[in-house]
């Protein structure tokens, strides 16, 4: 038993780390991109909430899992099932092993996609100034 409390320890410490990373990445990645639009001035396009729906929906299955985690290690130290998780005290350690996993895949996949909008995104911005002084020479 003294491993399967160990154990929960560690899921416990794993989700109070994880959370609050997540949390302020989310944030300060929603003010870097904020400014980007602001520096393409244009409006936002359906390519920009597509991307947006993408790494939101990431972001949303990664705090679900880290919270199935919670939840696991929570039934498996008290020892008592409820409506916390829809599993059995005996199958709660090993859902919330597996579902810390899924929680970080699914926070990697949140990094990578964020990073490949962003910088997609500043990669239009600087395309689109270095056409305008072009276009403004070939008028006059």
């Amino acid at each position: 038993m003294s491993q399967h409390l160990e154990t929960s320890k560690l899921l416990f410490e794993a989700v109070k780390v994880m959370i609050p990373v997540l949390t302020g990445f989310l944030t300060v990645y929603a003010v870097g991109i904020g400014k980007l639009w602001d520096r393409r001035n244009t409006p936002v396009q359906r390519f920009d909430l597509m991307w947006l729906a993408v790494i939101s929906s990431l972001a949303f299955l990664s705090f679900g899992f880290w919270a199935l985690t919670m939840a696991g290690a929570i039934v498996s130290t008290s020892g008592k099932a409820g409506l916390t998780i829809p599993f059995s005290i005996e199958q709660a350690l090993p859902v919330a092993r597996i579902s810390m996993g899924v929680g970080y895949w699914f926070f990697v996949f949140t990094l990578f996609s964020s990073a490949y909008y962003f910088l997609k995104l500043n990669i239009n911005i600087r395309a689109n100034k270095s056409m305008q002084p072009n276009a403004k020479a070939s008028a006059d």
